[in-house]
């Protein structure tokens, strides 16, 4: 899935359109005019309000806080750096870091890349693209250590997890739904014809899950 950040050239305030990779309008995105600090309100075509990010006051990082539907959903914090951005995204465990021209972003869940955000050049105003894995949609990963292969192996566990109410409740309140699902029951090793031909393949090991929906929260 594909989203379309347009900002609005002719306006007072920071504002944004959001539209789908149909070119249907999906979102209306507004910083206030007056705040003394960015006050970033997300809007569907009807005007509902969907979530807003505050920033607080700190002296040096920047720091923000996301509500959805009014519940605060998580935090982000800019990391002090001095050539590529990098942000800690305080949800779902999720880092975020860019380049050096600050153009392109990618958010990683663990050590893989869940959203792609690109700056498009020559447009006028900005624009990005979000690029986001859909639904039904696979993600596969080859590790060459056993350390590597652990993070994965836990990254991938920790989606494909349901309920996180305490065992002595007897319903769940929590709502959590598992997130993915194993494509490969065990990892994909190379076979022996495959080391004949590269043994270096020997510690490969491929993980694959298959995601089911987006998780908020």
């Amino acid at each position: 899935m594909k989203l379309l950040i347009k900002q609005r050239v002719f306006s007072w305030s920071d504002t944004y359109d959001v539209y789908d990779e149909n070119g249907n309008p999906k979102y209306f995105v507004k910083n206030e005019i007056f705040a003394l600090l960015h006050r970033i309100h997300v809007s569907d075509m009807q005007g509902n309000e969907i979530g807003i990010i505050k920033q607080n006051f700190t002296l040096f990082i920047p720091h923000f806080e996301v509500e959805i539907g009014g519940k605060p959903y998580g935090e982000i914090e800019k990391q002090f750096t001095f050539f590529k951005p990098k942000y800690d995204l305080n949800y779902n465990g999720w880092r975020c870091e860019g380049d050096f021209m600050a153009w392109n972003y990618d958010v990683y869940s663990g050590c893989s890349a869940v959203v792609h955000i690109s700056k498009k050049l020559f447009c006028w105003g900005d624009t990005y693209v979000i690029d986001i894995l859909n639904p039904g949609g696979r993600i596969c990963i080859i590790t060459f250590h056993s350390l590597e292969d652990r993070m994965v192996k836990q990254r991938f566990n920790d989606w494909r997890r349901g309920c996180v109410c305490p065992p002595d409740f007897p319903v769940c309140v929590c709502g959590r739904t598992p997130a993915a699902e194993l494509v490969l029951k065990k990892p994909a090793e190379a076979t022996a014809d495959e080391l004949a031909d590269n043994p270096r393949s020997r510690s490969a090991r491929l993980r694959c899950v298959r995601k089911l929906h987006d998780r908020y929260g």
